[in-house]
């Protein structure tokens, strides 16, 4: 029996955000990325090792084995909510009738005000990373 700690979380490492490690039927981890989709499974006891070292790693806020910062996955993390906020956005333009921009809407108009806000915070978030990398 796979034993792992409660409400264990590991970052993706394709967009950054931070998944359940669950467990499958036949007792092997596995975690679903609610971010980018990617669903993985562990299957042998040497790989459910690593996950259980990591998971401990991370537990203890103990990023350098995985060679990267936490910065890092902070980049991935916002970078992937960018990419999300960017297809919000593509969306309500495309709803945008011909009708709403000739004589405005209001929720169409605020949800574009509220996407571009968050765009911007993020960009200015990436930009902090930025700096912060330029100065090691």
């Amino acid at each position: 029996m796979t034993t792992l700690p409660k409400n264990a979380r590991i970052p993706c490492f394709l967009c950054g955000e931070w998944s359940a490690v669950k467990l499958s039927k036949k007792e092997k981890p596995y975690f679903v990325c609610q971010g980018c989709g990617i669903q993985i499974f562990v299957r042998c006891e040497a790989g459910i090792s690593n996950l259980r070292k990591l998971i401990r790693n991370l537990a203890e806020e103990n990023t350098e084995f995985l060679r990267i910062d936490k910065s890092s996955l902070e980049v991935l993390s916002l970078t992937s909510k960018l990419l999300k906020l960017q297809n919000n956005l593509e969306e309500v333009l495309n709803r945008k009738s011909l009708v709403d921009e000739v004589f405005g809407n209001a929720k169409t108009d605020a949800a574009e005000i509220a996407i571009n806000s968050e765009i911007k915070s993020i960009l200015e978030a990436l930009k902090k990373h930025k700096k912060q990398l330029g100065r090691n």
